[in-house]
């Protein structure tokens, strides 16, 4: 029976990477963290995203569940700087 290997962080962050790009300046969702933490790592992502060669801005929300954020926990996400 095939066996499916977890993708790497690097490669995790490859293909966050190659998203973010396509999306053209648009935002696009790149971690989520639960409710227990404190705040999102933006800097750490924005410094993955960087490292790909990327110029990016990066921000963080934290949901409530409610209409306007029906997530729970945080959500990050990315654009290239337009």
């Amino acid at each position: 029976m095939p066996v499916e290997i977890p993708t790497s962080s690097g490669e995790k962050w490859d293909t966050l990477a190659k998203k973010v790009k396509r999306a053209k300046g648009s935002w696009v969702v790149v971690a989520e963290y639960p409710e227990t933490r404190r705040s999102a790592r933006n800097e750490l992502v924005k410094k993955y995203l960087e490292r790909r060669g990327l110029d990016v801005e990066v921000t963080s929300r934290l949901g409530h569940g409610s209409s306007e954020r029906p997530w729970k926990g945080w959500r990050t996400w990315a654009r290239v700087k337009i």
